[in-house]
């Protein structure tokens, strides 16, 4: 009997044991499931580890993303998945690496970007709905790969090598020969000429600023001018989409226009300047940076750009053209003002011609000092296959009012 009463007692006690043990593991089972997802919730960045995967809200596999990208999280969902702040997509916690603060993959060679495609055109054709894409980001690293995109992609840009995308109101590159491209439907056409205006000096009557000659516009038709730009849609272009236009490189709007003035004159930014504001236009000034103008400050302008209309060399002397000293320089002297006036106008390799006067000695010294564009005074529309160093402009004058105004920036 004692015998049977002390199995029975061993037995209770591992009954009372086993169940101990079993509530201390649920309990400390419960304890690491909430320190786990306050864990989560703690969370702010992460970096991919190699094969991190892309999730969608179901936790389905939808791509790849490239490793050692840092990304801030918006949110945990149902306490298993990461969401990011930058991309709509969802990560594995278990496949990254928890780091404290955003780090920055650094790659000898390569540097942050800035870009902006929206003045122009998508492509007559695009990347296809359910294709596999690998994306890079526009310092041409790795971004992500996804095995079916959800939607057709625009391209903006185009270089030898990548496509320019629009992706999630991001920017990335693509590898051209990776892409299969379909028609694009809802394709614009674009402009095949770009009136490239030209200003010189801004006078005010009711000032008491008379317009001295035929190159002074009086400030209300420059209003004028640039209000009628604003209010018919017209596309503003800076240099850098010049060149791009020239290059093959991106599709322009039909309405597209181009603002330069030379000199850099003080009625530019007395009258011209608050204009451009009012209307957000922006015009670029062919600089004479002999002239004592604050041209550091100006150039951080969102509604002016700065490039070159030499340093000194804006003054006559040889016997052709309109003599213009640049024509018969010594070609030490102009390569040593040319390379002064670029560090001054943070090495723009933009340029206009003193006087328009040009020859092979003046083309030679822009081709030496990088030049890439260069505008003349000759009458024309700027258009593919024209030399870049030897381009036309349309002249504005004193008696260029609205209705001739709008003829100008409506010449195609």
């Amino acid at each position: 009997m004692r015998k049977k009463l002390g199995t029975i007692l061993i037995i209770v006690c591992l009954l009372i044991g086993g169940v101990f043990v079993i509530n201390h593991v649920n309990h400390r089972g419960n304890d690491h499931a909430n320190n786990s997802t306050s864990n989560l919730e703690s969370i702010r960045y992460i970096r991919t580890l190699a094969n991190t995967e892309m999730l969608d809200t179901n936790g389905n596999v939808i791509g790849v993303m490239s490793e050692h990208q840092t990304f801030s999280i918006d949110s945990v969902v149902d306490d298993q998945l990461l969401r990011l702040s930058d991309l709509p997509f969802y990560v594995d916690p278990n496949q990254v690496e928890v780091v404290e603060t955003w780090v920055v993959k650094e790659l000898e060679g390569h540097s942050p970007i800035e870009l902006d495609l929206s003045r122009y055109l998508a492509f007559e054709q695009m990347i296809a709905k359910g294709s596999t894409v690998n994306f890079y980001h526009l310092d041409r690293t790795p971004a992500f790969s996804i095995d079916a995109v959800d939607a057709d992609i625009n391209i903006y840009m185009q270089d030898t090598d990548h496509f320019y995308v629009n992706y999630l109101d991001t920017y990335f590159l693509v590898v051209r020969d990776d892409v299969t491209l379909i028609d694009n439907p809802s394709s614009l056409p674009e402009t095949t000429a770009i009136p490239v205006l030209m200003y010189h000096f801004f006078c005010n009557p009711a000032d008491g600023v008379e317009c001295r000659n035929n190159n002074w516009l009086e400030r209300d038709h420059f209003a004028e001018h640039m209000q009628y730009l604003q209010n018919n849609d017209f596309t503003t272009l800076m240099m850098i989409d010049v060149e791009r236009f020239l290059n093959g490189n991106v599709r322009l709007p039909e309405q597209s226009v181009v603002i330069t003035i030379d000199d850099g004159h003080p009625t530019v930014f007395e009258y011209a300047y608050p204009i451009l504001i009012e209307t957000d236009q922006i015009a670029t000034v062919f600089a004479i940076t002999h002239f004592n103008r604050d041209w550091e400050t100006l150039l951080l302008s969102d509604h002016l750009e700065l490039h070159s209309h030499t340093h000194d060399m804006h003054r006559g002397h040889c016997d052709t053209g309109l003599g213009g000293i640049m024509q018969c320089i010594d070609f030490g002297e102009g390569i040593a003002d040319l390379n002064l006036s670029r560090s001054i106008l943070n090495d723009t390799t933009v340029f206009a011609y003193p006087f328009g006067d040009f020859n092979d000695h003046t083309r030679t010294m822009l081709e030496e000092t990088d030049f890439t564009l260069a505008f003349t005074t000759r009458n024309g529309l700027v258009t593919r296959g024209l030399d870049p160093l030897l381009l036309p402009r349309v002249r504005v004058s004193t008696e260029t009012h609205l209705p001739q105004f709008i003829h100008l920036v409506n010449q195609r």
